[in-house]
């Protein structure tokens, strides 16, 4: 059963221009997520593609940041595979799974997040 969809793009060079960068990030991703972006060749496209992802899942969850909701209660691997704790954990149904697509070109990153329960028989 669909519970929801979310849909997010975003522009590479914002996160290029971020002052204070290192704290943006740290109030954003996790310890991990921060980890896995520190090799890649183009980190700020892996910044957006990575914010649009958590934006898109917030969505598809219905709630954005609000109702004690946080940006590291999304947690991303290097595949952009995810998985939540916290409030947003709550507030699924122990059988949903999050599925999320992405794509980038040199200037975009745009998600889209699809959260579905599993039917039980």
């Amino acid at each position: 059963m669909l519970q929801g969809i979310g849909i997010d793009i975003i522009e590479k060079e914002r996160f290029r221009a971020i002052a204070n960068k290192d704290a943006f990030l740290a109030g954003v991703f996790t310890e991990a997520e921060i980890e896995q972006v520190k090799h890649d060749r183009d980190p700020d496209i892996r910044w957006a593609t990575a914010f649009a992802c958590k934006e898109a899942i917030l969505k598809a969850c219905s709630i954005g940041l609000f109702f004690g909701s946080y940006w590291q209660d999304i947690h991303l691997d290097c595949d952009y595979m995810a998985t939540v704790t916290g409030y947003i954990q709550d507030l699924l149904d122990p059988s949903s799974e999050i599925h999320v697509a992405h794509a980038c070109s040199k200037r975009l990153a745009i998600s889209c997040a699809l959260i579905h329960r599993k039917e039980t028989a």
